[in-house]
């Protein structure tokens, strides 16, 4: 048993780990470093709005189309606008930047789960010890690490927007933007971003040995299994550019959706089996087979899988 505190323990030593981790205190900590990673996005909108400068022609939204202000039959208002107006590329920056606050904490958020079920999956899902609430709540501490690049964020996003040369278009300055955010234009950020990814991994190959009772070997080949989906993803992911803003508002949805069948699919299958049977007798009688549940568990992570890719999720964590 470790002189360390519980909590270092499960950073540092997970395969000396004794008892499952605290699920309660788990979801605090997932949700603590969700804002923490947000915040170190939102410290960024200043320096964006310091460091870009110049203006750009767009069109002017005052002013209604021009098949509406050539014909005298619509009598549209507002065709005495000019059709173009500059703006400026600066506060369209920092408000790129502070869109992404959200994005970056569903990144945590939804990437938890999803982590959890795929090295749950990996383990050898029912048939190995340990439950997947134990799963669950062990890989909570695996998004620790990633506070790593949230912390440093600030100072090289500073660092790196002070030399970028930025577009002069609307959408080039928010892609540019988000580019620095997650590190494709400061090597020192991408670096503490693989880092944090490996320490995770080194969490999850804990949770696999102590929890699940697999070999080492097997616990490090399963917590490869999120840290490679992760990268995967987010590849692919950044191949698909930035999404639009609902996009975000989809990806919550499928999350809300899919994450109760994903952590507690006997109890849902329960619920819903009580309004099925509704006038009849002795329905706890009546239990789901272990195939049935695995089966709304995968449903779960299919739903909160399609949430944290739509939202962008992967390609904002690494």
């Amino acid at each position: 048993m470790s002189a360390l505190p519980d909590p270092l323990v499960r950073l540092f030593l997970p395969f000396r780990a004794d008892e499952p981790a605290n699920p309660t205190l788990a979801a605090v900590v997932v949700f603590a470093v969700a804002v923490l990673v947000g915040w170190s996005v939102a410290a960024t909108a200043p320096v964006f709005e310091t460091h870009v400068s110049g203006t750009t022609t767009v069109d002017n939204p005052e002013r209604p189309a021009d098949v509406f202000c050539e014909d005298d039959f619509f009598d549209a208002e507002g065709c005495d606008e000019p059709k173009t107006i500059q703006k400026e590329l600066a506060p369209h920056a920092a408000k790129t930047a502070t869109n992404l606050v959200l994005s970056f904490g569903l990144a945590v958020l939804l990437g938890w789960p999803v982590a959890a079920a795929t090295l749950w999956t990996l383990t050898g899902a029912s048939e190995a010890s340990g439950t997947f609430g134990d799963v669950l709540a062990g890989t909570g501490w695996a998004f620790v690490p990633f506070l790593l690049p949230a912390a440093a964020r600030p100072s090289l996003v500073e660092r790196a927007a002070r030399t970028f040369d930025f577009p002069e278009t609307l959408d080039g300055v928010a892609a540019a933007v988000r580019s620095i955010l997650v590190g494709f234009q400061s090597e020192p950020l991408t670096a503490l971003s693989l880092v944090a990814l490996a320490w995770s991994a080194y969490v999850f190959a804990g949770v696999a040995r102590q929890v699940r009772g697999v070999s080492r070997g097997q616990a490090v080949a399963a917590a490869l299994g999120p840290a490679i989906l992760l990268v995967l993803l987010s590849a692919v992911r950044s191949s698909f550019g930035p999404m639009p803003a609902e996009a975000v508002g989809y990806g919550v949805l499928f999350g809300l959706l899919g994450t109760p069948f994903l952590v507690a699919p006997r109890e849902m299958i329960e619920f819903d089996k009580q309004f099925e049977l509704v006038g009849f007798r002795n329905t706890r009688s009546v239990e789901p087979e272990e195939w049935y549940v695995s089966l709304h568990r995968f449903g779960g992570l299919a739903l909160v899988g399609v949430g944290y890719f739509v939202a962008g999720g992967p390609a904002l964590l690494v």
